[in-house]
């Protein structure tokens, strides 16, 4: 949604809101499972935006200096040359791009010489939101492809709205994504608490993998990627009990990794600069707003008091 004409992290965060205050309505329960990647525009594979091959001696020079493990280092090659992100545009815009993204390099103050990038783009760069809209895209594919066999219904297509009375209802098990740029959201609802965990596994999953194939990592933790819950009906204290005793997260198995996923379920997230509670209340969101306008009246009252116009300062001279 970052990369579409007229539309703003506002049409974003309405949409997330939304979600939240259906659930809340018709008491079902409903999550949203936000994503955090770990330095997200630096971190793309550039050989996977192109049909044509890249040179990729340069990064495979920088992941060996880094220590990984060479066979990743080929599986995440052998996905980026079968992928081709990039399509339906000229040749020559495609030869422009390209050149672009090749023998890269920047200097910035506090590095002593000039750095060469390897992947992803570089800081500033114009075209880093378009190459990454790109990325995601294509990840979204993946994830869409991982969920569908759930049995939940997908609700992210962009229908045209022909009658603004006759409204069907959403469906009682669905999922739907919102992307704005590198910020991700998924939209999880369910008729049970135990399908709506079920289906929460099973999209975190996707993206991990989604991820993980494009040499992206998820940052976990406070404000990163977290699993927003609101559960209601049966099962509900057994769930946040068991969540408990697992420090306030969920374990989430990944294929072909050791240790699971500890995903954070929290009750409130700061989503694109607006808090979005589980209750679908804007009382934090409020409060987060006074504060900062309380903030910023103290220094702007300040400096015009000291203003040798005012009626303060005439009087003192006087």
């Amino acid at each position: 949604m970052g990369g579409r004409k007229g539309l703003g992290c506002d049409s974003a965060h309405h949409i997330i809101q939304t979600h939240v205050a259906y659930g809340q309505t018709s008491k079902h329960p409903s999550a949203i499972l936000f994503v955090d990647f770990k330095s997200a525009f630096y971190s793309v594979l550039r050989q996977g935006l192109f049909p044509d091959d890249m040179d990729a001696t340069s990064f495979m020079v920088a992941m060996h200096r880094m220590g990984i493990h060479p066979q990743h280092v080929d599986t995440l090659l052998q996905h980026a040359r079968s992928e081709a992100a990039i399509s339906n545009i000229p040749p020559h815009a495609m030869r422009l791009l390209h050149d672009m993204l090749h023998a890269t390099c920047f200097e910035m103050e506090g590095l002593s010489e000039v750095a060469v990038t390897t992947r992803g783009t570089r800081p500033g760069d114009p075209i880093g939101d378009i190459a990454f809209n790109i990325v995601m895209a294509a990840l979204l594919k993946d994830v869409s492809a991982s969920v569908r066999p759930s049995q939940a219904v997908w609700e992210g297509a962009p229908d045209a709205v022909t009658d603004f009375i006759h409204v069907g209802l959403p469906a009682p098990l669905a999922w739907a994504e919102v992307a704005y740029v590198d910020d991700l959201a998924l939209l999880l609802r369910a008729p049970t608490n135990s399908q709506l965990l079920d289906l929460a596994h099973v999209a975190a999953s996707a993206v991990f993998q989604a991820a993980h194939r494009r040499g992206l990592e998820l940052t976990v933790g406070e404000g990163k990627t977290e699993l927003l819950w609101a559960l209601r009906g049966e099962g509900k204290k057994k769930l946040q009990t068991q969540a408990a005793h697992d420090h306030g997260s969920i374990p989430v198995i990944l294929p072909d990794q050791d240790l699971p996923l500890l995903l954070p379920v929290v009750l409130a997230y700061k989503h694109l600069g607006t808090w979005v509670q589980n209750d679908a209340k804007p009382l934090r969101a409020v409060r987060a707003r006074l504060h900062a306008a309380r903030q910023a009246w103290g220094p702007c009252a300040s400096l015009f008091i000291q203003e040798r116009g005012t009626a303060q300062n005439q009087d003192s001279s006087v």
